[in-house]
Formats: C-alpha cells, structure tokens, sequence
C-alpha cells in the first residue's frame, strides 16, 4: 500500500532498508572524518579520539530522530536532507563541545584546530554520502530494483493522480500492479488507467 500523500503531493518512499542504511553511512561518516582530521593536522589516533566518536555517533542518532531524518526518506529532497544532517550535526556538536568542557578540559585547553576539522569534513561527507546514496537509489529503482509493487483500491479521479504521479516519478520506488474498484459489477463504465 502507499504509505502517505503529504501534503504537497509528493510520495513518500519506502524506506526501512535506506534508513538502515543512511544510519550507517552517517556513523562511518563521523568517525573517518575525526580519523583523517588526526593525520591532517598530524595528531596521533588515541583512545579518546575513539571515545568522542563514539559519543558523537550516538548523539546524532538521537538528534536525527527528533528531525525525522530517517523516517521520512524523500529522494526528491536531497538538500533539505543535508539541511537536517546539518542542524543534526550542530546540535552534536554543541553537545560534544558542553561535555567537553564539563568533564574533559577547560575550554581554552581544547583542540580547535582539531575540532574545526573534524565538523568541516564530516559535513561534507555527509553531504557527499547524501547525495550519491539518493543517486544510486534512483538509478537502481529506474531499473526496477528496490521497487515495492502495489494495488489501488478504488478507480475515481484520486486513483487516476496517484497512478500518475507513480509513474511519471519511477524513483519513489512504486509499481502499480493493479486497481481493485467494486463498481465494475455494478454496471459503471470504468476507464482503463494503468
């Protein structure tokens, strides 16, 4: 079934294996990014490198829920999904900064250098990872992979928008196999949509 018709009109694709997978692109982007920061500015990788990456890997996860970053997958909204990952990531940041400063070091004793860095390249690998993860989505659902195929129930004028929405947009990831109307016994005239 479809799921929603938000209220702009467009369709909302499935999307628990490209959250999964989103999730986890975002987690590896957080932590190579601290890593390659470490040999840019040439600071050794230390225990408590690992820590903060882990730290900031969970706050994200949990900023990210608040902003539905992963519940709402619209491949058709790429930006406004870095947007999210963005906010997301300034809000983690602000976290990892306060925690910092109350249990780690004085505020003067941190490494900007080193954080400055880090918050720069793990944007931008969110944004890379963002936009050729939507991408290959795209590319595969044209080809008919990652497609969910569905059946309409009713064949009024609704029926007719939804089938072409789905049609003329192959990358939400919908095939219309089918439309079910109870009419059709009843003598009404049914004009063919699919």
């Amino acid at each position: 079934t479809i799921n929603q018709l938000s209220s702009k009109k467009t369709i909302v694709t499935p999307q628990q294996p490209l959250a999964f997978i989103a999730r986890i692109v975002d987690s590896l982007c957080i932590a190579l990014a601290l890593y390659i920061a470490t040999l840019m500015i040439d600071t050794p990788w230390d225990r408590i490198h690992a820590f903060y990456a882990v730290l900031a890997i969970l706050t994200m996860q949990f900023f990210s829920e608040f902003l539905h970053l992963y519940q709402n997958w619209r491949i058709r909204h790429t930006f406004l999904m870095i947007a999210k990952s963005l906010v997301s990531w300034v809000a983690t940041t602000g976290i990892l900064l306060l925690f910092a400063i109350t249990f780690d070091q004085s505020f003067y004793d941190l490494d900007w250098n080193l954080g400055i860095h880090w918050f720069i390249l793990t944007f931008a690998c969110f944004s890379f990872a963002r936009m050729t993860l939507n991408l290959s989505v795209r590319l595969m659902r044209k080809n008919g992979v990652n497609v969910k195929r569905i059946a309409i129930a009713g064949a009024g004028p609704i029926a007719r928008y939804v089938v072409e929405q789905i049609q003329d947009n192959p990358w939400t990831g919908y095939e219309v196999v089918g439309i079910y109307d109870d009419r059709s016994h009843k003598g009404y005239e049914l004009e063919r949509i699919i």
